[in-house]
Formats: C-alpha cells, sequence, structure tokens
C-alpha cells in the first residue's frame, strides 16, 4: 500500500504555497497587484496633495504631478521528478518535507528573489533615477538622497566598516529613520511622518551579527543604555532581515518602511502557480517509473517608492 502518492504531492503543494505567501518578508514590503491582465502594466505616481490651509477667499487648486512606471509580466516554471518507489516507501515524512520546500521555493522564494534582484540592480525608478540615488526629484520637489553616507547620516562612521558595534549599529538606525523623515513631496509634505514600522535588509554574518544585538540589547557594552529604546517606546518596529543574496554589500545597510500604504516595491501577478501532473498512466511514468510535477506563473516586480527606502554605508 503506497504510504504516498502522487495526489498527495499536489495537496501538500498547494497547501505550503497558500500559507508560504503570506508569510514572506517580500510581500510586507510590496503592493501586490494580483489581477494583472496584460504582458505590461503601467502605474501612475502621484506626486503629494495640498497641504490644508485656511479658508480666504476662494478655492485655490493645485497640479499634482505624475509619473508613470511600467513592468513587465515574464513566464517562469519549476520542475520536481520523484521516483514513485520514494513515494511508495516514505514512512519519516521526509518526502513531505521535500515537496513542502519545493514550494517554498517556487512561492515565497521566487518572489524574495526577484526583490532582492531589484536591489542589487539598483535600477530607474518613477522619477527617473536610481531607486537609491542622491538627486531625486518630482516636479518641484527639493532634490533628496536616499543613498547617504556619513556626511548625511554622521552615525554611519564607524571604527570597523564591516562590522560595527551594536552601539554603533543603534546609532546608525536612529540616523537612517531620522533621515527618511525628511523626504517631502513636491508640496512639501514630509511623506514619512507617520512611518513606525521598518525592515533592515543585510548580507553578511558580521552585519546581521552586530544588528541583531542592536535590536535585543536593553543594555550595552559598558552598561551603556541602548538608545533604540526611545524609538521602541514611542512604537518603533525594526525587522532584521539576513540576505545574504544581496551583492557588494559588505559595507552597506538597507532600510525600507513597512507600513505605508504605498510601498517599497511593486508584485504583480498575471496568471498565478498553475500546476501540471504527469503522474500514474502517463507515459512519463511508464517510461520512468516516477512522477513529474511542473508548476509555471507569469508574474513581474519593480520599484514602488524610493521615499520609503534608504541605503546607508558604513566609513
Amino acid at each position: 500500500m503506497p504510504g504516498f502518492d502522487d495526489r498527495n504531492v499536489i495537496g501538500l503543494f498547494q497547501s505550503r504555497y497558500e500559507q508560504l505567501f503570506q508569510m514572506n518578508w517580500a510581500r510586507e514590503l510590496s503592493l501586490y497587484n494580483p489581477s494583472s491582465d496584460r504582458d505590461t502594466e503601467t502605474y501612475g505616481i502621484f506626486g503629494g496633495f495640498p497641504k490644508m490651509r485656511q479658508w480666504i477667499g476662494a478655492r485655490q487648486a493645485q497640479a499634482t504631478a505624475q509619473a508613470s512606471y511600467n513592468i513587465r509580466n515574464l513566464p517562469y516554471e519549476s520542475t520536481l521528478v520523484v521516483n514513485q518507489r520514494l513515494l511508495d516507501r516514505d514512512k519519516t515524512g521526509l518526502l513531505s518535507a521535500y515537496v513542502g520546500n519545493f514550494a517554498a521555493g517556487c512561492v515565497a522564494n521566487h518572489w524574495e528573489d526577484l526583490v532582492v534582484a531589484l536591489v542589487n540592480a539598483n535600477g530607474l525608478c518613477y522619477d527617473g533615477q536610481n531607486a537609491f540615488d542622491t538627486d531625486h526629484a518630482l516636479g518641484s520637489e527639493t532634490v533628496m538622497k536616499n543613498d547617504v553616507t556619513a556626511t548625511e547620516v554622521p552615525a554611519l562612521d564607524v571604527t570597523t566598516t564591516t562590522n560595527p558595534t551594536s552601539i554603533e549599529w543603534s546609532a546608525a538606525l536612529a540616523g537612517l529613520v531620522a533621515q527618511m523623515m525628511t523626504f517631502t513631496d513636491d508640496k512639501g509634505r514630509f511623506v514619512n511622518q507617520t512611518a513606525r514600522k521598518f525592515a533592515v535588509a543585510v548580507s553578511t554574518v558580521p552585519l546581521f551579527t552586530g544588528l541583531n544585538a542592536a535590536l535585543t540589547q536593553q543594555v550595552q557594552t559598558g552598561t551603556v543604555d541602548n538608545i533604540l529604546k526611545g524609538l521602541w517606546a514611542a512604537g518603533y518596529q525594526f525587522v532584521p532581515l539576513f540576505l545574504p543574496g544581496l551583492t557588494s554589500a559588505t559595507t552597506k545597510v538597507r532600510m525600507f518602511r513597512m507600513d505605508g500604504e504605498l510601498k517599497p516595491f511593486i508584485l504583480q501577478q498575471e496568471q498565478d502557480i498553475e500546476y501540471n501532473l504527469l503522474g500514474r498512466g502517463s507515459d512519463f511514468y511508464f517510461e520512468n517509473k516516477s512522477i513529474k510535477l511542473g508548476v509555471d506563473a507569469s508574474r513581474g516586480a519593480g520599484y514602488g517608492l524610493w521615499e520609503h527606502m534608504i541605503q546607508g554605508t558604513f566609513s
């Protein structure tokens, strides 16, 4: 009596798919459009809305700056082959775990891979500048930087650029948050004043170790109170992300706002995951005594608001 058949593979994949999609960090950093219905979607990005003013005389309408940004859907696939003897003999749950990992790679990990690729590419966003850049502006905005060094955030000046201490990390995080709070739209409105939740991404073990220490220590080396305690008391949250796939990042930290109506990235789906199974009774099974599960999707990813992300380089 088989312990695990081809129908189990489909059921397990589907259940892990639904669970993992809601859990992955790329979803939290992105505006998700599940209803794409064309090869390329165009997103209209608007500038700031007018501030409230004392009503004196007639209403004063102000034009809204606008830009557009295109994201193309691309086809993706992954295929798993499992020998029937492994299906029949699985009594330990290892095969079940393996199929679950396959689901993770096709769902959560793929969206994350797309976002990591965007960060590495540092491509053009809606205002025609690189996502992390030193001269962002839309319409009549003041030129702003979200690619910063110790010139803008003095706390990025540390003793060892590849391994800041937890005390240096705490000061750097506070400085990056403060820098994001200075970003304004074309109407002069500060766009991140209500921001309270941020993801902090690094790519090396030393950087992550120091970051994690800064986010967990109430009292730091030398019995110094962690300066982040004030931010925590005010409701600020930091979510550490260890992303080894980030390239050329041994001295860099990236911070992303997580709680805005709009997001740092945009994910779109034209075709959700579809399954094709060659199981018992198929020619493939007859020739190979194996089942083949193929999954495919059509989706795309791009940049959202540069104002909701910042890159700091330690020096």
